[in-house]
């Protein structure tokens, strides 16, 4: 395990320009392995209207993981309930909606350390479920995610035409 210690904290709209840059890092990745899926990250309008909507909203959580105060990664999260619908029952549950990690700080505990926020909050909250998605070109992420305890409960198919 690594000597770096990660200093967590809520992210904040002073933190667009740390946010976008790395999310950029991770879509870049994605947008060349799949581009039908993905698209290079763009600093617009619609990007600072996400970030600012995500802050604004109750029940998502912005987290920022820092080292030496410079943000090294983040992740997006819903703790929240969802009401009855004609798929489930009425639950309460916390889901993951992105983690990314800049590539020079990945295996170092920082991931981990950022699900372990979201299973407090959730803990704090009396959620008991907690889900995440990831693209299966990201063994890494598998891995990681299944160290934390995850278990893969459905997959999704594609076929390119």
């Amino acid at each position: 395990m690594s000597d770096i210690h990660f200093q967590l904290r809520s992210a904040n709209s002073d933190d667009l320009d740390a946010v976008y840059d790395l999310f950029a890092e991770a879509a870049s990745i994605f947008s060349k392995a799949e581009p039908e899926f993905f698209k290079d990250a763009v600093k617009d309008d619609a990007f600072r209207e996400f970030f600012e909507r995500t802050l604004d909203a109750p029940e998502q959580h912005f987290v920022l993981a820092c080292a030496e105060a410079v943000p090294v990664g983040f992740i997006k999260f819903f703790a929240g309930v969802q009401p009855e619908n004609i798929y489930s029952p009425e639950r309460r549950f916390a889901y993951i909606h992105q983690l990314t990690v800049t590539q020079d700080l990945r295996r170092k505990g920082c991931a981990n350390a950022l699900i372990q926020h979201v299973k407090n909050v959730a803990q704090k909250q009396n959620i008991s479920l907690l889900g995440i998605d990831f693209r299966s070109i990201n063994e890494a992420a598998r891995a990681c995610y299944a160290s934390n305890g995850f278990e893969v409960k459905g997959e999704v198919m594609w076929l390119c035409l």
